[in-house]
């Protein structure tokens, strides 16, 4: 596991923007898709490649996550074998397979079978889970 940690803060509150830049399929006609996601404590799928659960689709082999949780509401998440995972943490504190993450930090995690969360204060944090390689350079 690799952790590291972002000195860039966005400057207007409530701002969220994701941007994929990995292109796995050609001659997918560009389309644009908006939906207001109600803020939930729990892990909850915003993006996957078959709009399951209310996500929205995406036309790529990863799964987006938004999850919530309270201090020591612990959870395990099971990954599929040959995924990368990105944790971006928004707010809060949080451990992940035992490494520390606050707000602003980022983990990129490879060959794991799970995720176990363990809150050590009220969080909030996205979780990306993909195929291929996440540069953590």
């Amino acid at each position: 596991m690799f952790v590291t940690r972002s000195t860039t803060r966005a400057k207007r509150k409530n701002c969220t923007c994701i941007k994929s830049g990995s292109f796995q399929r050609t001659g997918i006609t560009p389309r644009y898709e908006q939906r207001r996601f109600d803020a939930k404590q729990g892990k909850q799928l915003v993006l996957s490649p078959d709009a399951r659960e209310g996500s929205l689709k995406v036309h790529q082999d990863m799964e987006l996550y938004r999850w919530g949780a309270g201090k020591d509401e612990q959870s395990v998440h099971q990954i599929a074998a040959n995924r990368r995972v990105w944790i971006q943490v928004v707010k809060g504190e949080v451990s992940i397979n035992g490494t520390k993450a606050t707000t602003a930090d980022g983990l990129a995690i490879w060959d794991e079978q799970a995720l176990s969360c363990m809150p050590t204060a009220k969080v909030k944090f996205c979780c990306l889970i993909c195929t291929g390689v996440i540069n953590h350079k």
